[in-house]
């Protein structure tokens, strides 16, 4: 892995040799001390092939302050994934050759010739822009939290579950490239109310190993082979006896196995009334076959009963996550801090005690919901647009409650929990709100308020569920 420093003002910005390919980066429309630091992935086959230039800075530790991620190869796929957890910039743009990388490349440069590089490189600069412009993702428990929120809100992009059928869990995230345990870390920012689920797939799950890579097929209910034939079912009207019909079949036509008649009439002597299974393994027949899974992992046996369900989200960015991003921390649910603008889960429980404790001490308690026409916003200012503007509305309202007041955002407006207050101060307290929306926010917002007391709180708090 090399980085090397690219310095936009010259004509010519340095030389590449790639196994025996000139790529010569020359001046792109920029700002005139406008500098690239750029990480590239290489092989040590391809190192010797970099030339050193007064525009070119090699620096072999991927601590250092970089711009962005540019991989030549397919096998610069590996090299990525275990640099990511200790370099400088994780969410940085990723320049490439190949498809590999998946959601996660930028670009991918087809033809790797100097103009396309070039090219790829000076149009990421509004992106590297958006990622310049957040704190810097620290080391830590938060770490791959936050780099998923920044790779979500700085490609204005949904994380997308997609099949990858050689994994276990056979679905993966690929714009998450290189995070441990992807779903794990999607599943508590949705929770802390940071990201909003869109369903995707349900899988069943192996109930010996967690794999999903499992094979759905009609086994034994003795056995749980998969060596079943299907006979039909022959009734013998004189005995009463019934069973598969091969059990009656002889040289002169069908003879019962029981009383030893010759049947010589269907409708007379016999007939079939249905359809019986046989297992060629165990001898076992049974009417209907158990439904149940194979797993390809472990190579045991699950009943279909017995196998667990896992469900997979796309998630979808919300204005919580920007806070987040902004404080370079998670919100956490035991946290003892008790403060404005948390998460939708602490709200929840902060709102839930908070009404325990007026009921049982019959003191009022007020909660409020404000929302706007997010779709109608997207249309005018953009999505991202739209995630900035519900940014700043809860801030506005942050800053016109009380201290005591808690306050959490949602998909597309604001919750609140005002303690020792009743439905007419919560009016005149929301009316004060919208009027400095009403100031500061451009274009115009269609609000819509909802105003929850006492024992109706209990109605918010489902919602919120």
């Amino acid at each position: 892995m090399t980085i090397w420093k690219a310095d936009f003002a010259s004509d010519q910005v340095g030389v590449v040799r790639e196994s025996g390919t000139t790529l010569l980066l020359h001046r792109q429309k920029a700002a005139p001390d406008k500098h690239w630091r750029i990480l590239c992935l290489v092989e040590d086959q391809y190192r010797k092939n970099l030339r050193s230039s007064d525009k070119i800075e090699f620096v072999s530790d991927p601590e250092d302050d970089f711009d962005l991620f540019v991989a030549p190869n397919p096998s610069a796929k590996g090299v990525f994934e275990n640099i990511l957890a200790r370099c400088s910039n994780p969410a940085a743009p990723l320049v490439t050759t190949s498809s590999v990388f998946g959601a996660r490349a930028d670009i991918v440069v087809a033809q790797p010739t100097a103009a396309s590089v070039a090219a790829a490189i000076a149009s990421l600069e509004p992106l590297v822009a958006r990622v310049s412009a957040l704190p810097r993702i620290p080391q830590g428990a938060d770490r791959n939290g936050l780099l998923a929120l920044a790779l979500a809100y700085t490609r204005n992009s949904v994380i997308e579950g997609q099949w990858e059928p050689c994994s276990p869990q056979m679905i993966g995230y690929p714009l998450l490239l290189g995070i441990a345990n992807a779903r794990s870390v999607l599943e508590n920012l949705a929770e802390a109310g940071l990201v909003r689920r869109r369903f995707y797939e349900r899988l069943h799950v192996c109930d010996h190993c967690d794999s999903s890579q499992l094979h759905a097929r009609e086994s034994c209910i003795n056995c749980h082979s998969s060596h079943l034939t299907e006979h039909s079912l022959v009734h013998h009207y004189s005995c009463g006896f019934q069973a598969a019909q091969r059990t009656f079949e002889h040289r002169d036509g069908y003879v019962c196995p029981k009383c030893h008649k010759l049947l010589r009439h269907y409708g007379v002597d016999y007939d079939k009334p249905g359809m019986v299974v046989e297992c060629q393994a165990c001898g076992e027949s049974m009417t209907e076959p158990e439904v149940g899974f194979i797993c390809a992992s472990c190579g045991r046996y699950t009943s279909g009963d017995d196998a667990g369900r896992r469900d997979w989200y796309h998630y979808e960015f919300l204005a919580d996550g920007l806070s987040a991003l902004r404080a370079s921390a998670l919100p956490h649910a035991d946290s003892a801090e008790v403060r404005n603008g948390c998460s939708l889960r602490d709200f929840r429980l902060i709102l839930g005690h908070s009404l325990s404790v007026a009921q049982q001490h019959r003191r009022p308690i007020t909660a409020w919901r404000l929302t706007i026409d997010a779709d109608g916003l997207a249309k005018q200012v953009g999505r991202r647009g739209a995630v900035e503007v519900c940014q700043l509305m809860r801030e506005l309202v942050v800053e016109n409650m009380r201290s005591g007041d808690v306050v959490a955002g949602l998909p597309a407006g604001i919750v609140a929990c005002l303690s020792e207050t009743d439905a007419a101060s919560a009016e005149a307290e929301l009316e004060r709100i919208r009027g400095a929306i009403a100031r500061t926010i451009q274009p115009h917002l269609e609000i819509n308020i909802e105003i929850f007391e006492n024992e109706r709180i209990g109605v918010l708090l489902q919602d919120l569920q």
